[in-house]
């Protein structure tokens, strides 16, 4: 009887024994893979960081002669004459657009009159209208976003006056 406690009792042994090295050795993988993860959101994090390097403005870090309240009254000030050539350039883009849509408005009359023609029964017409009637409205679309523009730069110069 005696054999058989001693016998059990070291089979159970061995069994934990084997458990528990086990269990180190999945411990242990999970601590590699841990250690694994962190090193790749390291190198991550670096390749981050160079790309931050540069990227950004640094307004104001090399500012010259100029102290603080002047770098920005200076900075200002070129802003505002940043703003009024491209209120110039932009104004000429609205002309210019306006110029196109009343083209491309009087096109489509014309292509209309001839699709009320009863000589003319010819889907070439009707795609042209189509294609046309796109051109205006995509043209209108951007002389939206031009005066949008417009007025944005416009807020620019009045805000530095």
């Amino acid at each position: 009887m005696r054999t058989t406690i001693v016998i059990a009792t070291a089979l159970i042994f061995s069994l934990t024994l084997n458990v528990n090295a086990q269990n180190k050795a999945s411990k242990n993988e999970v601590k590699v893979e841990k250690k694994e993860k962190k090193v790749k959101k390291q190198k991550e994090a670096s390749v981050k960081e160079e790309e931050k390097t540069n990227n950004g403005n640094a307004y104001g870090k090399n500012k010259g002669d100029l102290e603080g309240k002047e770098f920005g009254q200076d900075r200002a000030a070129n802003a505002k004459i940043q703003a009024k050539k491209d209120k110039e350039v932009v104004e000429k883009n609205i002309q210019t657009m306006v110029e196109e849509i009343q083209k491309e408005e009087k096109n489509l009359e014309e292509i209309q009159a001839q699709k009320n023609d009863p000589a003319n029964n010819d889907n070439k017409v009707d795609e042209a209208i189509k294609n046309s009637e796109n051109k205006i409205n995509e043209m209108t679309k951007k002389l939206k976003k031009e005066n949008n523009k417009l007025k944005e730069l416009q807020k620019i110069i009045l805000s530095n006056e």
